[in-house]
């Protein structure tokens, strides 16, 4: 189910005539598409409240052009003047997009609606039961901002009931409403209820009639005639650009331009130059500071309009050289009106959301500025600002500020912001549901809480959604709607969820699997800094998956995960040096990057590090401590070190030897899937160590083993159906695993899948494949293969009878014990083969072979001993 912004918020009691509520009266539907807004802000006890409209989209054909930033310039200014302190009404087609509801775009007959609720209806208006309408609130103030073209028209009297052509005409400016309709306009008379123009006139009206203290019309917009739209780059370009009609008394017109004048779009802004500084200035750049003083925090109509005329001015000029571009102010009114107050917990806000776009934690920042901030905090946070909330909540979460951990007032002031509609105050009481932190354990309350948060939009908040689904946490699991949601966070460059949605793609998990567009996913994540990423990206290099294998670029990323600090990407830099893979091979800086992830608790690098102890790989050789580190990990449950604790018991390396012991840890290990513990207990099975021979559940977890691509174990299972050993004889099905297992370069197998090469057993003979295998064995130092390769060339076998190479092959095998090697190389001796006639050496060979249980050696042994 798609998901959408808030049409609906909830207070502490629902019928509370709350701030929320009242928003939600004023709008007909509220738009909490924010990040960090204090929708209970107060200023000096006022309401303030401002209705921004913003329209880039004009109906085709009617005259007027589409522009390219008008409707930013609104979002952009709703989100500062939110910061400052205002409720916000943002009339755009990107607000009625979001709230799937084409009724709200910023027409004529929604605009003047939406002033009406705010200006003109006091009775549905109110703060509280006994407080007066917000429209004639003694402090209150207004602000109405219009982003998007105007239309200069001539206004001719009336006579005799006729518009006469002859008088002279009173020029009258509109605004151009999203409906806005030109064509066949000439005159302001031929103007009806469809052409979608507001007269300046209308908006003089409702202003005049609220009686606020603060009233300020920002008019971002063209003022031309009809005659021709603008040039590519301009809000206008008419010759025709009189001054407005002079506002009543108490209502400041902030305009863009002078009369004269074009209000420029700078596209690498992303604003008109005039809302980009009006934006700035709101941010804290027009709060000025007397000389040798300090800046007050707020925001005066006099600062914001001088640093507004004076930064647009400059920016024209130095970008635009010859064209000016001055804003003016018009208007009886006192320029000292308060317009904002900068909140510091907005920029304290605006960090922690810089962190969580990045997908880092927020809990470091706060606790870094929790003791300077706190007492601020605590009491923005009783005045009903959602910010401060949040971030006392945190304090009382993590026992910073001062105050010790406390559960409960967690909970509480998390609860107080997320009823507010703050979306990471709704993410952490999720967090509590689910966990039970402070609050009986409830999944269901946990995913309604993670619902709201991310109708706000905000990524992480959708992204953990996404995860719900994945998990199935109180709510079936759906992959597809898992990877819908994670590529909407993903879209909105949430690096998590860019990451994620690259595992997907690499897997087909609620996707079409697609290793070009994972690798590409997990490439943007990980440039953005984000370290479990970049060890994927690392994994993708490793592994050639969406991209040319390349272990040097991936041991790059690893270590750049490494130098994060991320536990996964120092372990992997350890296996990378140890065993020279894309870097030179440093067997002590693989310990030292084992050591780094080890100590911060991780399983896999507590494990590799036992590994290093007990072998004395990059240090000196410590079987006790290997112990310690295995049991380390093994405590976290980790299979590869349960499972070389079952080699210890099974050998006695550093522990009494034991055998039942080592089963019960090798089982541990292979329930868990891990191959080699799998492998371990099927050897288990098949020669009673520990266990009951029992050949079947040797077969059974030799398969799991094998079926996981443990080489070994496939050439084991080969072996087990060429004999019929615990399952029928299939010599197509040895010949299809000893297959599989020399695929993996097996050495063993080689030597297995030769034979049956040799006698086309469960396969075609081919002997010269077959001779092949025998020699890469042979020639590979296998003592097997060097025997096999003897034999044919003493029999003359596929190759040249050639016994001098078959003694030599022989010799090779049997010094390194092959039995039957030795056997034969006695024979050589014996008969005087190639070499001259010696008994004595003949019965060394046969000796040795026959201690290793050689029949046949034992015969030919007894045979000549018997003779001298």
């Amino acid at each position: 189910m798609p998901i959408q912004p808030f049409t609906r918020f909830y207070s502490a009691t629902a019928d509370q005539p709350t701030m929320r509520n009242i928003a939600n009266l004023l709008n007909g539907t509220f738009i909490a598409f924010v990040v960090a807004s204090p929708l209970l802000a107060q200023f000096d006890s006022d309401v303030r409240h401002a209705i921004v409209i913003g329209i880039d989209k004009y109906r085709s054909g009617q005259g007027l052009p589409d522009l390219s930033c008008a409707e930013n310039d609104a979002h952009d200014l709703s989100q500062s003047l939110r910061d400052t302190g205002y409720i916000v009404s943002e009339l755009t087609a990107k607000a009625a997009k979001q709230l799937d509801d084409p009724r709200l775009n910023p027409t004529a007959t929604y605009i003047l609606d939406q002033l009406d609720r705010v200006l003109v209806a006091p009775a549905i208006v109110h703060v509280d039961s006994n407080a007066e309408p917000f429209a004639s609130h003694r402090n209150a103030a207004v602000l109405i901002c219009l982003h998007g073209h105007g239309v200069q028209l001539p206004e001719y009297p009336m006579k005799d009931g006729k518009t006469d052509l002859e008088a002279t005409p009173t020029p009258k400016f509109f605004f151009c409403a999203a409906d806005a309709g030109l064509l066949g306009l000439t005159t302001a008379n031929q103007i009806t209820d469809k052409n979608g123009l507001i007269p300046v006139e209308e908006l003089y009206d409702r202003l005049e009639k609220s009686h606020c203290k603060t009233r300020l019309l920002i008019i971002d917009a063209c003022r031309n005639d009809p005659n021709g739209p603008p040039p590519q780059g301009f809000r206008t370009s008419s010759k025709s650009r009189p001054r407005l009609p002079p506002p009543p008394s108490g209502i400041a017109v902030l305009l863009s331009c002078k009369p004269n004048e074009v209000a420029i779009e700078d596209r690498s802004l992303g604003h008109g130059i005039f809302t980009h500084f009006l934006i700035e200035g709101l941010k804290g750049s027009a709060d000025l500071a007397p000389s040798g003083g300090k800046s007050d925090g707020v925001i005066t109509l006099s600062e914001l309009t001088a640093y507004v005329a004076s930064s647009t001015a400059n920016h024209a000029l130095k970008e635009f050289k010859t064209i000016s571009q001055n804003p003016e102010v018009e208007g009886k009114f006192d320029m000292n009106l308060p317009i904002g107050r900068l909140d510091p917990v907005v920029a304290d806000m605006r960090n922690v959301m810089e962190l969580v776009a990045k997908g880092k934690l927020s809990d470091d920042l706060v606790r870094e500025i929790a003791e300077e901030r706190f007492e601020s905090w605590k009491t923005s946070a009783e005045k009903g600002s959602s910010n401060a909330q949040f971030f006392l909540s945190k304090c009382y979460a993590i026992g910073a500020g001062g105050v010790s951990k406390d559960e409960q007032q967690s909970v509480e002031w998390t609860r107080k912001s997320a009823m507010q509609g703050h979306p990471l105050a709704q993410i952490n009481l999720s967090t509590m549901y689910l966990l039970g932190n402070g609050v009986t354990k409830d999944p269901v309350e946990a995913l309604r809480w993670n619902r709201l948060a991310a109708e706000s939009g905000l990524p992480i908040a959708v992204n953990n959604l996404a995860i719900k689904y994945r998990d199935g946490t109180a709510i079936p699991k759906d992959a597809v709607e898992a990877h819908r949601l994670s590529l909407q966070a993903a879209g909105s460059g949430y690096p998590p969820a860019m990451s994620q949605v690259g595992y997907d793609l690499r897997n087909g998990i609620g996707c079409v699997k697609n290793e070009t567009e994972a690798f590409q996913w997990t490439r943007k994540a990980a440039e953005s800094g984000y370290a479990h990423a970049q060890v994927g990206l690392g994994d993708c290099y490793e592994k050639g998956i969406g991209v040319v294998k390349d272990d040097v670029e991936g041991a790059k990323w690893y270590r750049r995960a490494a130098e994060h600090g991320w536990a996964d990407g120092q372990n992997r830099l350890g296996l990378c040096y140890q065993n020279g893979k894309g870097i030179a091979k440093n067997p002590h800086e693989a310990v030292a990057w084992y050591r780094k992830a080890a100590d911060q608790g991780y399983a896999p690098a507590q494990s590799n590090l036992g590994s290093c102890y007990e072998y004395g790989i990059g240090l000196e050789k410590d079987v006790a401590e290997s112990m310690v580190w295995f049991k380390r990990a093994s405590d976290q449950n980790n299979a590869s070190a349960q499972n070389a604790i079952g080699r210890k018991y099974a050998y006695g390396l550093g522990v009494t030897k034991d055998e039942k012991e080592a089963v019960s840890w090798y089982r541990k290990s292979a329930d868990q899937g891990y191959a080699q513990a799998q492998a371990n207990l099927g050897e288990c099975y098949e020669f009673g160590k520990g266990v009951e021979i029992n050949l079947k559940e040797a077969v059974n977890w030799c398969r799991k083993a094998a079926e996981q691509g443990n080489a070994g174990s496939q050439s084991r299972l080969g072996l087990y159906y060429e004999n019929g050993k615990g399952i029928d004889k299939d010599l197509s099905q040895a010949f299809f695993w000893y297959r599989k297992s020399v695929d993996l370069g097996h050495r063993n197998a080689e030597v297995n899948l030769a034979r049956m090469y040799l006698t086309g057993m469960g396969v075609e003979k081919d002997i010269p494949q077959a001779l092949s295998l025998i020699r890469k064995s042979a020639e590979r130092g296998e003592a097997a293969g060097q025997n096999n390769l003897a034999y044919c060339y003493a029999q003359g076998f596929g190759v040249t009878k050639d016994l001098n190479q078959a003694l030599q092959w022989y010799r090779k095998a049997a010094d390194q014990g092959q039995v039957i090697a030795q056997r034969e190389v006695g024979g050589f001796y014996e008969r005087g083969d190639v070499v001259p006639k010696d008994l004595d050496e003949a019965i060394r060979w046969y000796r040795k072979s026959a201690e290793q249980g050689d029949a046949q050696a034992k015969k030919n042994l007894d045979r000549l001993s018997g003779a001298k």
